[in-house]
Parts: C-alpha cells; structure tokens; sequence
C-alpha cells in the first residue's frame, strides 16, 4: 500500500506479527528511509533480525528479499568504510525503492530506531581523545552545511543496540560507524559510557568527514556528541 503524507510518498513494506512487542503496527519506507508506524525511524538490520525471529509479516516475498539486500549493502558499506577514511558514507537504501505489489500488507515486523542527526570529532570530558586535524574553533556561521554525530539507539527482543550517525539538521545521513550491545541502563537513560571500541567508531566517523571536506566545529553535552560544517 502507497500513500502520501504531506506530499511525501509513504510505501507500507508489512506489518509487526502478533509474536512481536509491536505487535500490528505497519513498516513504512520513504525517501530512503525505514520506519515503524508511531514510533520512529528504525534500522534496516535491525528489521531483518526481528524477521529471522519470526515477528515480521512482509507485504511479499520480493519486499522481504529487497529489504535483506538493503541490510546486506549497509553493512559491506561500514565494513569498508571502516578499513580506511574514504568519502561519506551513502546509506544502502538511498537512491532504491522496494519491488512494487498488489498485495495487501498482512503484516511486518520492524524494530523501531530513531535516527539523530550527527557528526564526528573529539572526546573529551576526562576521556581519552579523539583527534580531529583541523581543530574546532571555527566560526559556524562560514559554513553552508553543518552535521553533528549522536548516538542512535534500538530494543530488540534480546538486546539493546547502539550505533552513531552524523546527520545534517534536516535528517538526513552523511555517515555512520560502529554497531553495538549497550546495557540496560544506558538505553533506559539513553546515556553511552566510553570504551575503546566506541572511541574508534567515532574517531573512523570524524576522518571520513574531514577527508570529505567537514571541519569540527564544536561538542555537544556528550563524548561523542560532534558538531562540523562545511
């Protein structure tokens, strides 16, 4: 089923089965992203383990497939990305659409992540830093564009997963890096302690932005929390 939201075209992919804690609400897709119906955007990995669990009825099987392949370019893109400072990363789905049918949507299981937007840059706050070349004393103001990295967190039925993406003001990803177990509590206050693996993610996000022309121009409340503009 298509349908359109304030100009914006809305596709439902399935809906959550009655086994999910989500239990009938529908999986859009739009504009290159996933979401769950009243709760927010979600990652496309993320749908794909809830459907190994069973707790998601897709529209057909051709949306089930291109919803897997999406999730499978995704993580090739950070495996690379994260091997060497290339250019932004470009999300899988973007510049795709999933296969049309007549269908009608039964139901889907998608798991809700909400997407924030994000840079990259340096950690501070009593911990270890992340260096970023070329400073962050900028003036923003001699910027066009501007991103900031923060944290992007997701329930599943057997964990809580973590990742970070830079993100302009209007939503949309520049780049993203390191996919992780957060505990209970750091979900529950949506709070992230620092470790070195995480550091690394945030430090692999920040190169990749500074060799596409970002520069670090502040820090949120957080460690991870960077501000550029370019």
């Amino acid at each position: 089923m298509v349908s359109t939201e304030e100009g914006v075209v809305v596709e439902e992919l399935g809906r959550f089965a009655d086994s999910s804690p989500y239990r009938g609400q529908a999986i859009d897709y739009s504009s290159g992203t996933f979401s769950i119906r009243g709760s927010g955007d979600v990652d496309v990995r993320l749908l794909v383990q809830m459907d190994e669990r069973g707790e998601v009825v897709w529209r057909d099987r051709p949306t089930r497939d291109w919803v897997r392949k999406q999730a499978a370019a995704l993580i090739r893109s950070q495996q690379a990305t994260a091997q060497t400072a290339g250019p932004a990363h470009v999300p899988a789905s973007s510049g795709s659409r999933p296969p049309r049918s007549p269908w009608v949507v039964v139901g889907v299981v998608v798991f809700a992540l909400a997407l924030v937007g994000g840079c990259i840059g340096v950690i501070a706050l009593l911990q270890p830093e992340i260096i970023v070349h070329n400073g962050g004393n900028n003036n923003e103001n001699q910027f066009t564009q501007t991103c900031a990295i923060e944290l992007v967190s997701a329930w599943t039925p057997t964990d809580y997963m973590g990742t970070f993406v830079a993100r302009t003001p209007d939503g949309q990803e520049v780049t993203s890096g390191g996919y992780f177990v957060m505990t209970a509590t750091e979900y529950s206050n949506s709070t992230l302690e620092y470790n070195d693996e995480r550091a690394r993610a945030v430090q692999g996000i920040a190169d990749r932005l500074q060799n596409d022309g970002w520069t670090q121009t502040g820090r949120g409340e957080t460690w991870y929390s960077l501000e550029f503009g370019r």
